[in-house]
């Protein structure tokens, strides 16, 4: 009987936890983060960026911080419709795309290089 009240008990226990502390890290963090993204704008100083590579850069590397408030928003939405697995991917979903424009802007990166620097 104490098997069955555990996962009662835990099944009315909602995971906002863990959401508040994402939505509190995601909050700290989205001032830096946006300032870090503005400073790709400085792509340009560079003598043999062309116009497309350089919008690439800065348009990859605003993805992350436009990433953070779509991601709070969702994460809220989900746990409100008690959607609990769906809000905590989006909890996870800045850091994923963190991670995959990190890599895009590594290949930009090598492109421009392979072709366009002497």
């Amino acid at each position: 009987m104490d098997g069955m009240e555990e996962i009662s008990l835990k099944e009315k226990q909602p995971p906002g936890c863990l959401i508040i502390l994402f939505t509190l890290l995601y909050v700290l963090m989205f001032p830096f983060v946006l300032w870090f993204s503005l400073l790709s704008f400085m792509v340009f100083d560079h003598p043999d960026m062309t116009i497309t590579f350089g919008l690439l850069f800065i348009l990859l590397f605003l993805a992350i911080p436009l990433s953070i408030p779509l991601s709070i928003y969702f994460m809220w939405k989900k746990y409100n419709q008690k959607q609990y697995d769906e809000a905590h991917f989006f909890c996870s979903l800045p850091i994923l795309i963190a991670f995959s424009m990190g890599f895009l802007i590594s290949i930009v990166g090598f492109f421009f290089k392979a072709f366009f620097t002497s």
